[in-house]
């Protein structure tokens, strides 16, 4: 069994099974970290899976100000480790899913203002976000090289030039995802032989 556990990225993520073992969804819409964190044990850990992927926490960036942002990436690593640790301690392999970014402005008006923000020397609000993702993303891979774990790289299917989720893989709303985006991801799940093994 793999438990894919995270927000509502996950939560609306429609797979049934990976690399012939069951997925149990423990998504939950509007999470944040320390909320996952806080449901780890009844959602994950009582499953008794043989993997847990812990994929999410943009909504602690969209959630704060970025005065705030350094605190916040601090906060998502603490209870990411904790996490993991949990997970090793009950046997459970833990793999670690990147946060996938957003897209860049998806409206006439939203291209205006980023582009009104680039002009003035500020930081337009995807590029913010964008930003602190990438860079939790970068933490997630140097944590995993350091402990050994497997790294399911989601956004890199879906932004396969870097640093803007596809469009077309971005509902009107800005944020979530589209049926596309998940056969994308679903997709790109399959081509990882040997991530996960029955």
């Amino acid at each position: 069994m793999i438990v894919v556990f995270g927000a509502s990225y996950a939560k609306a993520w429609p797979i049934a099974n990976i690399a012939g073992l069951p997925v149990v969804n423990a998504g939950v819409g509007g999470d944040e970290t320390r909320n996952m964190l806080e449901r780890y044990e009844r959602d994950v850990l009582t499953h008794a899976p043989r993997y847990v992927l812990i994929w999410g926490f943009i909504n602690d960036y969209t959630r704060s100000p970025a005065a705030k942002h350094p605190q916040v990436a601090a906060a998502i690593e603490q209870r990411i480790t904790e996490m993991v640790d949990k997970a090793i301690a009950r046997g459970i392999q833990p793999v670690l899913g990147t946060e996938v970014t957003m897209p860049a402005a998806t409206s006439a008006w939203g291209e205006l203002l980023a582009s009104i923000y680039r002009s003035m020397g500020r930081t337009g609000y995807q590029d913010r976000i964008n930003t602190q993702v990438m860079n939790s993303n970068r933490w997630l891979k140097q944590f995993a090289a350091q402990r050994n774990l497997a790294v399911l790289d989601l956004q890199r299917a879906l932004a396969p030039n870097g640093f803007y989720r596809k469009r077309e893989y971005s509902l009107a709303d800005g944020s979530h995802l589209t049926p596309a985006a998940y056969a994308a991801l679903t997709e790109f799940v399959e081509t990882q032989e040997g991530l996960f093994s029955k």
